[in-house]
């Protein structure tokens, strides 16, 4: 929990520093593309962490184990692999995450790893610093119900 919230603060803080394109366009872009790995990244290791995390209390060491190992590979969250994921837990867990978070919050979030992994193969993006900050405040609602669902599940 403590390295997520220090994950957080730094990609707040870093969003919040990206100077505006008119200031110097390739900086501005370059640090928008960096931002935007970094947010897509934030969401792989928070619903890592919330998942590991619950099943730390719940379950035994061996279980917790193979758990914590399977999420390891857990990438590119788009919002159908979020609910896959979150089902393997419970089913319940995934309905109520697919109820809560269709259209505008599934479209940003598949469109975040739409774009970071545009940009880890060299490729231009026309993503936006205002955009960018839309995914975020979606990815961050994700996360929330994600954690929500494990806290009263």
């Amino acid at each position: 929990m403590r390295e997520r919230q220090a994950y957080r603060d730094r990609l707040d803080r870093l969003l919040r520093q990206i100077p505006p394109p008119t200031d110097n366009l390739f900086l501005h872009t370059s640090l928008v593309k960096f931002a935007c790995v970094l947010v897509c990244g934030y969401v792989e290791v928070s619903l890592r962490d919330i998942l590991q995390e619950y099943t730390r209390k719940r379950a035994s060491n061996e279980v917790s184990n193979y758990v914590n190992r399977r999420l390891e590979r857990f990438q590119n969250p788009k919002m159908e692999a979020v609910i896959q994921l979150v089902g393997a837990f419970s089913q319940d867990w995934a309905n109520n995450i697919k109820a809560e978070t269709k259209d505008q919050l599934k479209d940003h979030i598949d469109s975040l790893v739409a774009n970071r992994n545009q940009i880890a193969h060299g490729k231009d993006v026309g993503l936006s610093h205002v955009r960018l900050n839309e995914y975020y405040r979606s990815a961050l609602k994700v996360i929330e119900v994600v954690e929500e669902q494990c806290a009263t599940g």
